[in-house]
């Protein structure tokens, strides 16, 4: 019975290691180990024995897992592999909503991404799904992030 239940207990560390290392291997031997371990418990102690291991297993089993994960970051060993603190004001790129209902040249042909030119300054830009000639007029319709939509318009001779 010893060998039993130490064969359970290695297995139940390897599948708790498993969340933490990636790869699939420790899940795997220890759920071998478990499911190893509930057999022999069947074959040596009988059906009612093995019964009462197996249901005791699967609760252990879900307590150690939870337990794993939520005890785990809050050692030494968990601190020095999870992230313990945040970047804060952290920006993914400029703002571009200052582009919005702006005016500009188009530089190169927008089938429908392509490069623009407003205030000067060069844009990588997308269509709504029209194909735009290079040298044609555009105003940005809208911007969402890093993406600038534009649309060709007529400029007024005045």
């Amino acid at each position: 019975m010893n060998w039993i239940i130490l064969l359970y207990i290695v297995g139940l560390v390897f599948v708790c290691a498993e969340i933490f290392v990636p790869g699939a291997v420790c899940g795997i031997i220890g759920t071998a180990c478990i499911i190893i371990s509930i057999v022999m418990c069947y074959s040596v102690k009988g059906p009612e024995f093995g019964s009462y291991f197996l249901t005791g297993a699967v609760i252990i089993t879900g307590i150690g897992i939870l337990l794993a994960s939520k005890l785990f970051p809050k050692t030494k060993m968990g601190k020095s592999l999870t992230l313990q603190s945040s970047e804060t004001n952290y920006s993914s790129g400029k703002d571009n909503s200052y582009l919005l209902n702006k005016t500009g040249l188009a530089i190169s042909y927008l089938r429908p991404s392509g490069i623009v030119e407003i205030d000067g300054e060069r844009i990588d830009v997308v269509t709504e799904g029209a194909f735009i000639e290079r040298g044609s007029h555009i105003k940005v319709v809208e911007v969402e992030g890093a993406r600038i939509v534009v649309r060709g318009i007529q400029k007024e001779i005045t």
